[in-house]
């Protein structure tokens, strides 16, 4: 966690440094601008150090944790009765160990990644804007409380197609599994011909489920998307009126530009 706050506060200032960098250029004060290049780079190898500590730490945790699980899991399915395993086909149960390792992966750095630079991101964004002009900041929660308003219920559709798809998913596992596990079978009583077509006819409905569950994506896109550029639109132009007004100088305009809509996205 120590690494990752670094890692983001690091990216997060390199705006601040670009404001810095105009301001000074104005001044014509080259000595100081040489000066701010030379912090800049450190900086960004500071934040290349702590970015690639970041995800070696992260890795070195997660691969043990993910054994562990898998471990676990596998131990949960040896213990189970035999009328578990009579309801399930190899393939099945090999897709949703396969579906759950993959899931960790994304949910751990979700969890200990994403979510912290979240944190950190208000904290450190909070700062610079309430600096240039509190309202910055409230058109920033009000976009940030639309979007949670929006991935609630998106992603709650989301994760239902996903968990219709799934069960498609499992049942073509189970018929591929299946058929090379008992190759043999197969081929002795001639059922090529009946496998081929039971797979044939299970992906028709497979790739029904699956497209359902692919326009969830671009709903989610198209609706968070909208709302992005919607309040970058807002902030550059309550910009440039606060520039009109006198409010703010260029090196400001310059730091809002480059680090309200990266922080957004």
């Amino acid at each position: 966690m120590i690494a990752t706050t670094f890692a983001y506060v690091f990216e997060l200032i390199t705006p601040y440094f670009f404001k810095l960098f105009v301001n000074t250029l104005q001044t014509g004060d080259f000595d100081q601008l040489y000066k701010l290049i030379l912090i800049y780079i450190a900086t960004q190898f500071a934040g290349l150090v702590f970015g690639n500590l970041k995800y070696l730490l992260g890795d070195i945790v997660a691969v043990d944790t993910s054994i562990d699980i898998r471990r676990s899991i596998f131990k949960y399915v040896q213990e189970l009765d035999i009328s578990f395993h009579s309801g399930k086909s190899t393939g099945a149960l090999i897709s949703a160990f396969k579906r759950g390792d993959n899931a960790f992966w994304g949910l751990y750095e979700r969890l200990n990644q994403r979510m912290w630079e979240i944190v950190i991101g208000f904290a450190v964004m909070g700062y610079f804007f309430i600096q240039i002009d509190y309202r910055f900041v409230l058109i920033f929660l009000v976009s940030f409380l639309l979007t949670l308003v929006a991935t609630k219920y998106l992603a709650g559709y989301n994760i239902k197609t996903r968990n219709e798809f799934n069960e498609w998913e499992d049942q073509i596992s189970g018929i591929i599994t299946d058929n090379l596990i008992n190759y043999e079978t197969v081929k002795l009583f001639a059922k090529e011909g009946w496998e081929q077509n039971r797979l044939k006819n299970t992906f028709k409905t497979w790739k029904k489920f699956l497209w359902r569950h692919f326009w969830t994506y671009r709903m989610i896109d198209m609706s968070i998307g909208s709302l992005v550029n919607i309040s970058v639109f807002l902030v550059l132009a309550f910009s440039l009126n606060l520039i009109k007004e006198g409010g703010i100088g260029i090196g400001d305009f310059v730091l809002i530009i480059c680090s309200f809509p990266n922080f957004l996205i």
